[in-house]
């Protein structure tokens, strides 16, 4: 397949690339760029004003074949026996997301393999009817069976006589309008003696007139660079982050932090659900003040679920949460089974769920999202959360609130959707949460909630429950997992 992804030079390469166009200078942006799989296409204002292109292509990377990108020896077979390898197409696509104008000036300089795939786009008719190629210069490859599809364009050969790989490309045959130069360097090693530095050294001392020769003809393209990009190819095009299961639509919402994209998109979390069975009297008084919101019973007592957030890279920036919940029952038909039952619907389908009774964010526009979007009753509080060993730790000083012990032995569960309730005036926001991991459910937990003083609502609610003075009946873990928040549904009740 093939495909290229514009990427940024580091500080150093790009300090390293050429300002001004030669053939020397390309030869050693390929250098500084090689064994990663990038490819170059600079801009060039010519002696006579006019700009023009240049891409640049490196030989085959060092080591093993590699399933992610086309620069290795799997690909430089492919490339010796098809035009159209995995190689040239992702050079192909580099060209076209630069935007080169067509019918405009194309000179195209490479290095072993990527010299044989600039030379197998030299002789597609169609790419030679879009771009004018004036030039093509390889290093240590084969161009003597290679006819570009526009006689007109220009092509030269340097090949170390020492090299193995240009013997690869077959046997070379005489043809009008080619530069061969075959030289007997003094690097006689192989591999070392293909390295493009070692012929980029003997094109300064070996063979200059040869560099010489390929400068004068590249005459053209020897001006001030204007414009470098720098792109890395792949065997094959990469789907988004998070695809298929975050690859959902999204609508801008305003917010006082700024617009926010919904759903809101959890691209790597780390999860623990500490549940706990409360009272349920106590349960319901932290509740709105509403007769039809109960709590939902597990026998006689209510369900309270502490839940503890490591969100690494989300949408809304990286940050933690802390969230007091309670399990409640349908708003509008409450059952003794209807948790029971929701278990056994999709997560869009379920009635019962949780009411947000407290929460704990780690930055602003997390608290914003959440007061604003989702009707949650959010503070911005700082926590350190550690969720993805064997123990969990949580320490949130200015929370008052701290978490610390092993889950304990734990089975594959159900993944954990969740439908979020909170309260906006007179009516309820509804908030759908789906979530994808490798959740668990450990029903021995050891660990300890601690109180250090109430410093805000969710320890004065911690309180109100003395959870700090039980274990909790059961913990739900998720290590790592990717999940998506909508934005609230306003529900007229």
């Amino acid at each position: 397949m093939g495909a290229a992804q514009a990427v940024e030079p580091s500080t150093q390469e790009a300090m390293s690339l050429a300002t001004e166009g030669s053939f020397l200078g390309f030869l050693r942006n390929i250098d500084v760029l090689a064994g990663d799989a990038r490819v170059l296409v600079q801009e060039v204002r010519g002696p006579d004003g006019v700009l023009r292109y240049v891409v640049q292509a490196p030989g085959t990377a060092p080591g093993r074949p590699r399933d992610d990108s086309p620069q290795d020896f799997a690909g430089a077979w492919r490339n010796l026996f098809l035009t159209d390898s995995p190689y040239a197409r992702s050079i192909l696509l580099a060209i076209r997301d630069h935007g080169i104008p067509r019918g405009a000036d194309l000179a195209l300089v490479g290095h072993g393999e990527g010299g044989v795939a600039l030379l197998s786009l030299a002789q597609d008719d169609e790419f030679c009817r879009a771009y004018r190629v004036t030039h093509v210069a390889v290093v240590g490859a084969q161009t003597d069976d290679r006819s570009p599809a526009d006689p007109r364009t220009w092509v030269a050969g340097i090949t170390n006589r020492h090299d193995m790989v240009p013997v690869l490309d077959g046997p070379g045959t005489p043809h009008p309008n080619r530069y061969r130069v075959d030289y007997p360097g003094p690097t006689r090693e192989f591999p070392r003696c293909h390295l493009l530095r070692v012929y980029i050294d003997d094109l300064e001392t070996v063979i200059p007139q040869a560099r010489a020769d390929v400068d004068r003809a590249l005459a053209r393209y020897r001006g001030p660079v204007e414009r470098t990009r720098v792109y890395r190819l792949r065997d094959r095009g990469r789907p988004p982050e998070g695809y298929p299961f975050l690859a959902v639509p999204t609508a801008g919402l305003a917010t006082s932090a700024g617009p926010v994209d919904v759903p809101v998109r959890y691209y790597d979390s780390s999860a623990a659900h500490l549940c706990f069975p409360v009272d349920t009297d106590v349960a319901r008084s932290l509740l709105p003040d509403v007769a039809w919101m109960v709590p939902t019973r597990l026998g006689r007592r209510a369900l309270a679920v502490l839940s503890l957030y490591e969100h690494r890279c989300t949408t809304i920036g990286p940050y933690t949460e802390l969230g007091l919940s309670v399990l409640v029952d349908d708003l509008w038909r409450p059952h003794a089974y209807d948790l029971a039952a929701d278990l056994l619907r999709r997560a869009d389908l379920r009635r019962t769920g949780r009411y947000v009774v407290a929460l704990a964010v780690g930055t602003e526009e997390a608290r914003a999202v959440a007061e604003e979007l989702w009707a949650q009753p959010a503070v911005h509080g700082a926590a350190d959360v550690e969720l993805q060993g064997r123990e969990l730790r949580v320490h949130a000083p200015e929370l008052g609130v701290s978490v610390e012990g092993r889950p304990g032995p734990g089975a594959r569960c159900p993944e954990a959707d969740w439908v979020l309730y909170g309260r906006r005036g007179e009516s309820t926001v509804r908030t759908l949460v789906r979530a994808h991991g490798r959740p668990r459910v450990h029903a021995r937990p050891r660990l300890r909630l601690r109180l250090d003083g109430a410093h805000g609502p969710l320890a004065r609610h911690l309180q109100i429950l003395e959870l700090d003075a039980v274990r909790p009946g059961f913990v739900l873990t998720s290590p790592r997992f990717v999940a998506h928040r909508s934005a609230g549904a306003v529900l007229p009740r």
